[in-house]
């Protein structure tokens, strides 16, 4: 068994095509101890190797919304790297081509701001997230092969409004009320919003095609 973690529902739908006797999802809700603890879980459940499969925001300046990229190196938060092993990165680059292959920044805390972006690029990375620093280090403690697809929601210069991330639920669904609360209270963030929502609705489209190849990975 193959077990993914994912950090919202909208990401989870996309793998629901997987048959269940090769691959188990779980999902974070937005919170990078949460996905440690998900894919620590799947590790105990006899998972053979484990994927961070979702939405990322875009470091390297030539990622657009919608680009898929494949993470064998993950810097960690508090210093640091993990490297996966080739393998699993190869077959996912055989089987994804042409995405190609980029380092990326783990975070336990959204980074909203291009200038925030700007410094996680500084050190290499090409796109952040919240889960797949989570996944590589249960797949260290685990000795188990992991590695991390991510689709590009947000790129390099995109500005993402404060009270975005708190539209996330524990169970990864998202609080529609909540957001049309914030944008009553903040008008002028809805042409944000909508671009937002396009670039959003273009990264689940890769993940889906993305998730077509995942049943070719060898048992």
């Amino acid at each position: 068994m193959i077990g993914i973690v994912c950090g919202l529902q909208s990401e989870a739908r996309t793998l629901a095509g997987l048959p269940a006797e090769r691959f188990s999802v779980r999902i974070s809700g937005a919170s990078a101890a949460r996905a440690q603890e998900q894919a620590r879980a799947l590790a105990r459940d006899g998972a053979r190797a484990l994927l961070s499969f979702g939405l990322a925001g875009g470091l390297a300046p030539d990622l657009r919304a919608g680009d898929l990229l494949i993470n064998g190196l993950v810097y960690l938060p508090n210093g640091g790297a993990l490297q996966a092993e080739g393998a699993l990165i190869e077959t996912l680059q055989r089987l994804l081509s042409p995405t190609r292959i980029g380092p990326a920044a783990g975070v336990d805390a959204a980074v909203l701001s291009p200038l925030g972006k700007a410094r996680l690029a500084s050190c290499g990375a090409e796109c952040v997230d919240m889960e797949t620093h989570g996944v590589a280090l249960a797949a260290r403690d685990a000795q188990l092969p992991w590695a991390s697809v991510r689709a590009i929601a947000d790129d390099s210069t995109t500005a993402l409004p404060g009270w975005a991330m708190d539209l996330v639920r524990p169970d990864g669904s998202v609080n529609d009320a909540k957001a049309a609360l914030a944008l009553l209270r903040a008008p002028w963030d809805l042409p944000l919003a909508l671009r937002l929502a396009r670039a959003n609705a273009k990264a689940l489209r890769a993940l889906a095609s993305a998730a077509l190849c995942l049943p070719r990975l060898p048992d």
